[in-house]
């Protein structure tokens, strides 16, 4: 029995202590984004992964926030999109809050990468919003058309 007392004693000394260490690297990617060094914060962001689904609302929401910033950053825009859209759900799922210059950040962010077309793709800057994704046969066409073009001006030199 006493053994027993030991063990769950010791258990929880681990997990509080993986919770302590999540938190403080959670701090430490928070830094890492808000110097500017976005690579280094997606190292600390991607170290925390696996601990995500035990941290706190907050944490969480933060965790989401601060990858998908560090990712936008990056212009990885797929992953930004991916972790700002759990950003927003879990705040409003779970009550859990950002302040009021994040939210807008968030809202302004989400606008501008949630596609418009029928792709899952973020949207990408250098598109207009009205033109929406080229269709992958259209664009193959394209390049097979300047092919052409080439190939027949090329033999035309040669003549």
């Amino acid at each position: 029995m006493r053994r027993s007392y030991l063990s769950v004693g010791v258990a929880l000394t681990l997990l509080i202590g993986g919770c302590a260490s999540a938190s403080k690297q959670l701090r430490e990617g928070e830094k890492a984004y808000q110097s500017a060094h976005y690579e280094d914060a997606i190292i600390w962001f991607d170290s925390l992964e696996r601990d995500v689904p035990k941290m706190s609302p907050n944490d969480r929401v933060r965790y989401h926030y601060y990858r998908g910033m560090s990712a936008y950053r990056l212009s990885d825009r797929d992953e930004a999109l991916y972790h700002l859209s759990l950003t927003r759900e879990l705040s409003e799922r779970e009550k859990a809050a950002l302040d009021e210059e994040a939210r807008e950040e968030l809202d302004r962010l989400l606008e501008e990468l949630t596609p418009k077309g029928a792709t899952y793709r973020a949207e990408d800057r250098g598109q207009s919003r009205e033109e929406g994704p080229k269709p992958a046969a259209e664009e193959a066409s394209q390049s097979e058309a300047a092919d052409t073009k080439e190939s027949r001006d090329s033999e035309q030199e040669g003549a």
